[in-house]
């Protein structure tokens, strides 16, 4: 895909953004909880936060490769910030390096790293 002046271009959408501090679920992910309701965004919180942004990304992706971040970030109908008891969040908008392992390995498994 070619994006801009023959360039390929790739968008990453962003990370849910999280209403609880991190610490909170790291302490229950240290005790095996890593399902905790506070430790979870409901998917209409994200869609809300995405709205505008999906439209964005719709009229670009003729261009660009677009990498949705968020759906992997989704079980169900939330959004979670705990994975395999591993926080993912350095505080309520970025991840810690082990989110950005997690977000790194997903986009390596994309289409838009591979090329497509």
């Amino acid at each position: 895909m070619t994006g801009y002046r023959g360039k390929r271009v790739i968008i990453m959408s962003d990370v849910p953004s999280i209403q609880t501090s991190p610490e909170s679920c790291f302490r229950q992910a240290v005790l095996g909880r890593d399902s905790q309701p506070h430790c979870t965004i409901d998917q209409a919180v994200v869609a809300r936060e995405m709205s505008g942004a999906k439209d964005f990304y719709a009229r670009l992706s003729k261009e660009a490769c677009v990498f949705d971040l968020t759906s992997h970030f989704m079980k169900g109908t939330d959004a979670f910030m705990v994975k395999d008891g591993q926080v993912l969040y350095y505080d309520l908008h970025h991840l810690n390096p082990a989110g950005s392992a997690y977000a790194a390995a997903a986009f390596a498994r994309s289409n838009c790293f591979a090329g497509g």
